[in-house]
């Protein structure tokens, strides 16, 4: 495992707890947004939008995962003023962010969203293994199936973006596409990540 793994594990298992916390606390909800945005703000003050845009979309989704799980059944919307005027402050800050990372490729947002889907993916699933309701023999090879499924969307999410690439320049997606799938460039593709995702998960 070189620095480029452990680097990129850390990240998303850093980004990833600090999710949960926003997602499992039962603090208000902007106060949350508020913690959640200096984190990420952070990057954009170094111009790391595809970190903010990457980990903020990995956020989202682990907030809205556990809201959904967590949410009771007779639950109904609530719409005050209070909550309007903190939604402007949100959508605010969200299209300063994007209003910055304008100039960035298809490629980087593919990577960016596909990067999010996943680490969040793995977030929730370690979750559901520490503190699910399942008895603990279920739990852990169920994990291991959701984490080996993550990263075999990850792999293809991969293995699309670059045949994509692929046919912008010469038009020869589809062989791009097999030879991303062949099993020796699979082999290789999952020595590389593989330990970055193992790794992560531990973390988290």
């Amino acid at each position: 495992m070189n620095a480029f793994q452990i680097v990129d594990a850390l990240a998303a298992s850093f980004f990833g707890l600090i999710g949960i916390w926003a997602a499992v606390v039962r603090r208000h909800w902007f106060l949350r947004f508020v913690v959640v945005s200096i984190f990420l703000l952070s990057t954009i003050a170094i111009s790391a939008y595809v970190v903010a845009i990457e980990f903020g979309l990995q956020i989202a989704i682990l907030i809205a995962g556990v809201w959904l799980a967590r949410r009771p059944k007779d639950w109904k919307f609530k719409f005050s003023v209070e909550t309007g005027l903190l939604l402007m402050v949100v959508v605010a800050i969200v299209s300063a962010v994007l209003g910055k990372s304008n100039n960035l490729s298809w490629w980087n947002w593919h990577f960016m969203i596909s990067t999010g889907i996943c680490t969040a993916g793995y977030a929730l699933a370690t979750l559901w293994l520490v503190f699910g309701q399942a008895k603990l023999r279920y739990r852990i090879p169920i994990t291991i199936a959701l984490l080996l499924l993550n990263l075999c969307f990850y792999h293809f999410a991969d293995g699309t973006r670059q045949a994509i690439a692929t046919h912008i320049n010469n038009g020869d997606w589809w062989i791009r596409l097999t030879q991303h799938y062949d099993s020796a460039n699979a082999i290789e593709w999952l020595e590389y990540n593989g330990p970055s995702v193992c790794l992560g998960a531990v973390l988290m």
